[in-house]
């Protein structure tokens, strides 16, 4: 599903035609030309094929590329696929010229028209190219006039940031280009000027005065803005297709005893409506100052925040427990950097592997244990479910009782709002890792707790990555579907309310992040593309490709049977969940433990049995019993055996 083609498109078809058309004459005067293309009737050589002829050849030629799809192709983005299209494309072409010489009597030697085909393809090859390389340069080129001095900029903003983002610009201590015009809401600033520049109006002239003082890049300099506010005027300025920047918080710089002002560009998470997020600093110093914390997955995308978060609090010993020795080697030096005296310590370990995590735990005895290490990726737990078992549930398990048996005071295991009625099998394995941790809450005296959230922005794997490397590459950026939505919250504001939740848990509480509203990923995506300086469908396509397997168009955070209470942070609620007995949770466990190595159908439906809320997704890929005999069996054969399976699993009432 894309939108209709725009008039570049257009005009880049008919410069392919064109091209072609051109490519075909000179593809056939070149074979006449160069060979002994006479053909031989009766004993008589004739004349090859005629001008007039040659340009009815290349008509015939156009209307067979189109119809074999050589001119609704993206050849921006051309690969192997487009390759084949080319060759088969021209070779089908040229034997319909053949035949269509025969009819008319005017005809080459017969073995000519092999060496007219090779000609064609070589030359619509090379325009096709071309084609691809210009784009290319096209999208290098914009990218490249980000840095260009000579820009014409209008200032958001007329207090004490405006003014100093002005001085900057007109000293040229910001080389970005030159302030020509000024926007502010207040009505007791417009019709004057500040360092000689106009205040024209407010928000609602953004646009016109875009327009009249030709400006191509815009600068949001008010720092105090409530996130509507922010989002509203952040909207209209990308609405004008202008470069847009954003000041740094003057008490950011402050704190990081910076003082030259820094722009930055504005990312997708600026466009989130989120409240600013007050900590009870008193409440989490009391937990974390002067104590060990341990936290797992600390290379990852979260845990390397909470660390970064956790050594404000100046803890005695910050613990990185991770089986990448890379990311936590990278980590550990930046809050060096960070915090010199805080002592930062790298344990490289699997939570899979109990007896290390006995060997850590009982060397260090944490205070704090926020467990962040998990498989999180929906996609490739679909296709190896043995492997989330084993990490997200078992692992949890072997963290659980270790912090259990070293008597940790606190346990924060981070979940995800796939836990809530999973379709996928990460999904399905962070909810039981959630009543694992439920359990063992009430026989230990740690306290343990659970705290639930949506998907976070810039993570590993997650779509702004995913998204921002399409876009490097000059697109298309791909989504599943355009109506699908997700909870969506920055990676720093997530992991501060993590460790807030903490400093509340009292045992065996399920926490959920106030999310916000849901996002639809195609406005990001759109949003992401103009915030880049390009046009959406027109500069940078939007491909769909599908939902994948365990995705759902929207997330849930809890349960219909699970009651969300409040609590003393507008941003953190709790939920009333149902409590599982340890002797339960065990009996699934043993359950669960024979099929880890089974294939993918077995696994899933074993987990079916223990969590009744998980609704598999069955495909062909999961019914294959042998990887080595994959290939025995035909389509029909692979088709019949999954419909067996769901049929199986329907009588059983698993689906």
């Amino acid at each position: 599903m894309q939108k209709p083609n725009n008039l570049n498109t257009r005009i880049s078809q008919i410069t392919l035609l064109l091209a072609d058309f051109f490519g075909v004459i000179f593809s056939y005067l070149f074979v006449i030309n160069t060979f002994d293309a006479k053909p031989q009737q009766n004993g008589v050589f004739l004349d090859p094929l005629k001008l007039e002829t040659i340009i009815l050849l290349a008509l015939v030629n156009i209307f067979i590329y189109s119809l074999g799809g050589l001119y609704s192709s993206l050849w921006e983005y051309s690969g192997s696929h487009e390759v084949l299209q080319i060759t088969v494309t021209t070779l089908a072409a040229t034997v319909v010229d053949l035949f269509f010489s025969i009819l008319i009597n005017n005809r080459m030697r017969y073995s000519m028209y092999f060496f007219a085909w090779v000609v064609m393809l070589l030359v619509s090859g090379a325009v096709r190219m071309l084609y691809h390389l210009l784009r290319k340069q096209e999208t290098k080129r914009k990218y490249r006039l980000k840095g260009e001095r000579d820009r014409r900029i209008m200032i958001v903003g007329a207090g004490t940031m405006g003014s100093l983002v002005i001085s900057k610009l007109q000293d040229k201590t910001l080389p970005l280009g030159k302030p020509v015009v000024v926007v502010d809401d207040d009505p007791n600033k417009r019709g004057k000027r500040i360092h000689g520049l106009p205040v024209v109006g407010g928000r609602e002239v953004i646009q016109r005065a875009v327009k009249e003082y030709h400006i191509d890049t815009i600068i949001l300099a008010i720092t105090t803005l409530d996130s509507a506010t922010r989002r509203d005027i952040l909207d209209k300025a990308i609405a004008t297709g202008c470069m847009l920047k954003t000041a740094q918080d003057l008490n950011d710089m402050l704190q990081t005893g910076d003082t030259k002002l820094m722009l930055r560009e504005v990312e997708v998470d600026d466009l989130l409506e989120r409240k600013e997020i007050h900590l009870d600093t008193d409440l989490i110093g009391q937990y974390v100052k002067n104590h060990t914390v341990l936290v797992t997955g600390g290379g990852g995308s979260i845990g390397s925040e909470l660390c970064r978060q956790l050594q404000v609090f100046k803890p005695r010993h910050l613990i990185i427990l991770d089986i990448f020795e890379n990311n936590a080697f990278n980590l550990k030096n930046e809050l060096k950097d960070i915090a010199p005296d805080l002592d930062v310590l790298i344990e490289i370990a699997s939570i899979r592997d109990r007896a290390r995590l006995d060997e850590i735990f009982d060397h260090y005895r944490p205070d704090l244990v926020f467990h962040a290490a998990a498989h999180k990726h929906v996609p490739l737990m679909e296709d190896s479910p043995g492997e989330a078992i084993k990490n997200n549930i078992f692992g949890t398990l072997n963290v659980v009782q270790a912090a259990d048996k070293y008597k940790v005071g606190r346990f924060v295991m981070i979940s995800t709002d796939k836990a809530v009625n999973p379709t996928s099998l990460m999904g399905a394995s962070k909810r039981l890792a959630e009543m694992v941790v439920q359990s063992y809450s009430q026989v230990s005296s740690t306290r343990f707790a659970v705290v639930r959230f949506g998907n976070v922005l810039g993570s590993s794997g997650s779509v702004i990555p995913t998204f921002k490397h399409q876009l490097e590459q000059g697109g298309p950026i791909t989504v599943t579907h355009p109506d699908i939505v997700r909870f969506f919250m920055t990676i720093p504001e997530a992991s501060r309310l993590v460790i807030q939740a903490a400093a509340m848990a009292r045992g065996g509480e399920i926490y959920i992040l106030n999310m916000g509203e849901p996002v639809r990923i195609l406005d990001l995506a759109e949003n992401l593309i103009r915030l880049s300086g390009y046009e959406p469908y027109k500069d940078i396509d939007i491909v769909f490709t599908g939902l994948r397997p365990g995705e759902k168009l929207y997330e849930e955070l809890q349960m219909a049977e699970e009651e969300t209470l409040s609590t003393d942070n507008q941003n953190i609620m709790v939920c009333a969940s149902t409590k599982f007995s340890l002797e339960e949770i065990q009996a699934k466990l043993d359950q669960l433990k024979p099929v880890v190595n089974a294939t993918p159908a077995e696994v899933k439906r074993r987990v079916s049995e223990v969590l009744p809320t998980y609704k598999p997704e069955i495909t062909l890929h999961d019914c294959e019993p042998d990887p080595d005999k994959a290939f025995e069996l035909t389509r029909e054969e692979s088709e019949a055996k999954g419909e067996a399976v769901r049929e199986q699993l329907a009588k059983e009432g698993d689906l």
